[in-house]
């Protein structure tokens, strides 16, 4: 058990942790992209949606 907790306190040890500037950076970059691909599936939705309606009137 304390080989283990040797190793996990080595391995540990090697994580680059970012700094303030670049965490908000990131996730910044998160939270836009996650915006923007919720925006397009919607629109996408929307417009499926509509469509399939709109053929059903034409052809129902």
């Amino acid at each position: 058990m304390k080989e283990l907790f040797h190793q996990f306190r080595g391995e540990f040890k090697k994580i680059i942790w970012p700094n303030r500037e670049d965490l908000i950076k990131q996730t910044t970059v998160v939270i836009v992209t996650s915006l923007l691909v919720a925006a397009v599936v919607f629109v996408m939705d929307f417009i499926y949606s509509n469509g399939f309606d709109f053929i059903m009137k034409i052809f129902g």
